[in-house]
């Protein structure tokens, strides 16, 4: 999924206040989250996760999803998705064959 997201405005977003608003607006995706965090090993949640990727510390292993729909969480409130019905769904082999991936000759 594709969004446009103000990475300025959101790295200036004090954690506690992004925090807040994840714990807030998005109720349903972080009970979704529990519960595939409930077939791991780990006895975690998904608001501790939010808290250990706010502050950098975001890389326990085998719980990159977890993360990953986090991260989604916050895009989605901090920015605009786009629609991608003309390139998705796409094998990740093309992913950089993409236009908007590539910027100023790196890839995103």
């Amino acid at each position: 999924m594709a969004y446009l997201v103000d990475t300025q405005a959101l790295l200036n977003t004090p954690a506690r206040v992004l925090f807040e608003e994840v714990n807030l607006k998005c109720a349903r995706e972080l009970r979704e989250i529990n519960s595939m965090l409930e077939d791991h090993s780990e006895h975690v949640l998904a608001l501790d996760l939010l808290k250990e990727l706010l502050i950098g510390e975001g890389n326990r292993a085998g719980l990159g999803f977890a993360f990953g729909y986090l991260f989604k969480a916050i895009c989605e409130i901090k920015g605009q998705f786009l629609n991608n019905s003309a390139w998705y769904p796409c094998d990740m082999d093309n992913l950089y064959d993409i236009p908007f991936t590539i910027y100023d000759g790196y890839a995103l």
